[in-house]
């Protein structure tokens, strides 16, 4: 992925200008250039520290490291990595290691949504993530796309991350940055099966409360919510800190004192809609939802045409 926004120009910026260009010809040759800086020093001169502008990964899983980490990287450092799964795969990204100074202008971008209604990335919408933060998050589609800008910044160490490909999607499995405003918002999980999560997860979601989930699968069926990982922490009867799942009418809130931790935590729908809302401002969960064929609980009667009679089980809508 090329940038094309060029170094600083100006007066002020003179010897800054030769000082990244030549520090660009020194990296890159590996000795120093006895060529005149050019007029025109774009950032695609600093794009060689990466194995390509845009590097493509199609394996089931791999290793992505920024420029001889955890060095300092050069000054308008500009890469992107693109991971390229089989359709029906999808991406599960682990951060391990970040050292990306806390810049709201140059932060990692993740693009790893997908448009809604279509199994294709969004390329326009991405979780923005910088920082000391330890992240992980799982595709929307086969491919995720990162890139990152380091701008002028002489304090950037980059990142180390590794991949795994997983058979279920996520739907709002992202990083912390995410959450901009003071709510989270709604996300619709609409796939028959996907993973949840906090923002933030693995770490503790300390960010704005009143996240929601949307949760939708196919006519006739219902849903499996089982947790994998589950502490948010609150005093009796979970008044102020909890996760509320509502199913048909009925709400259920869990937290940490009423969770029944002697066996695992889930919960099945009666119909194939839940939602639900995360009111909490500290602690985190992380959840798989599936849907289930329909399995009735009452039998019933039915005639045939020849008059003879079938015990089944069926459902009435």
């Amino acid at each position: 992925m090329k940038t094309d926004r060029k170094c600083p120009n100006g007066e002020q910026f003179v010897m800054l200008l030769f000082t990244v260009c030549s520090l660009c010809n020194i990296l890159i040759s590996g000795q120093t250039t006895s060529q005149p800086v050019p007029e025109d020093c774009t950032i695609q001169q600093c794009d060689d520290h990466c194995v390509t502008s845009d590097q493509m990964f199609t394996a089931p899983e791999g290793q992505l490291v920024t420029f001889k980490f955890p060095e300092v990287l050069p000054p308008y450092y500009s890469c992107s990595w693109t991971i390229q799964l089989p359709l029906g795969s999808f991406v599960r990204l682990h951060f391990e290691e970040m050292a990306i100074p806390c810049d709201p202008e140059h932060p990692v971008k993740i693009f790893f949504k997908r448009i809604p209604g279509l199994d294709i990335l969004d390329e326009d919408t991405y979780a923005a993530l910088f920082d000391n933060t330890e992240s992980f998050i799982i595709s929307e589609t086969n491919k995720l796309t990162i890139s990152y800008d380091s701008g002028s910044s002489q304090q950037s160490g980059g990142f180390r991350a590794s991949y795994s490909t997983s058979d279920t999607p996520g739907c709002r499995v992202e990083p912390r940055e995410f959450v901009e405003s003071e709510r989270c918002g709604i996300s619709t999980c609409d796939a028959p099966k996907a993973f949840i999560g906090s923002p933030n997860y693995p770490n503790p979601f300390d960010g704005p409360s009143g996240c929601h989930w949307e949760i939708t699968t196919s006519p006739g069926t219902t849903i499996l919510l089982q947790f994998e990982m589950f502490d948010i922490s609150d005093g009796p009867n979970c008044a102020s800190s909890f996760l509320a799942v509502t199913d048909s009418e009925q709400t259920i809130r869990f937290c940490n004192t009423i969770v029944p931790w002697n066996s695992s935590l889930s919960h099945k729908s009666s119909a194939n809609h839940l939602s639900l809302h995360l009111s909490s401002s500290v602690g985190s969960f992380f959840a798989l939802y599936e849907e289930q064929p329909f399995t009735p609980s009452t039998s019933l009667i039915l005639s045939t045409d020849e008059g003879k009679f079938l015990t089944t089980k069926a459902h009435l809508f």
